[in-house]
């Protein structure tokens, strides 16, 4: 009997321990009703208490129909220092095209893992810029930037 309490309570602080949500700072930064232009830079102001930290990156993007393409090239840096930014290649469709995000209404949603990103206690914010050719995106609605710590099981990613 009393083993079977002692794997019970150790059942119970391990689902709370190891269930506890990853994620330290997730937003979207909306484009203008015009499109995205290709000099807006989208800023995402970081909280000082996450800093300093190795976290994850996602790279979250909320778009309709009316996007032209099959995927978009965006950089993703620091403010605050110029060494820190990378490009991007995501592709918004499978090889025949279809949408290959959840849809809510008229928006699509993508949601895409880019590795690791290390920010110093220097580092308060981050951008991202589209590097398509086109001057105007249309179809884009939003840009989102989701840091998560590595080390723990992230529930999100759990739930697809």
């Amino acid at each position: 009997m009393k083993n079977k309490w002692i794997f019970c309570l150790f059942s119970v602080l391990f689902g709370i321990i190891g269930c506890r949500n990853s994620t330290v700072y997730h937003t979207y930064q909306p484009t203008t009703e015009r499109g995205w232009l290709s000099k807006d830079t989208l800023y995402y102001a970081l909280p000082t208490d996450i800093l300093p930290n190795n976290f994850k990156l996602n790279i979250g993007i909320r778009h309709t129909e009316l996007y032209p393409y099959k995927d978009i090239w965006v950089a993703v840096g620091c403010k605050e220092n110029p060494a820190k930014k990378d490009t991007f290649h995501l592709y918004l469709t499978d090889q025949k095209g279809r949408w290959t995000s959840n849809t809510t209404g008229r928006l699509y949603q993508c949601n895409f893992d880019k590795g690791n990103l290390n920010l110093s206690s220097q580092d308060s914010t981050l951008y991202i810029i589209h590097l398509m050719s086109d001057s105007i995106l249309t179809g884009i609605h939003d840009m989102g930037i989701r840091l998560s710590l590595p080390s723990r099981i992230n529930t999100e990613e759990n739930k697809k």
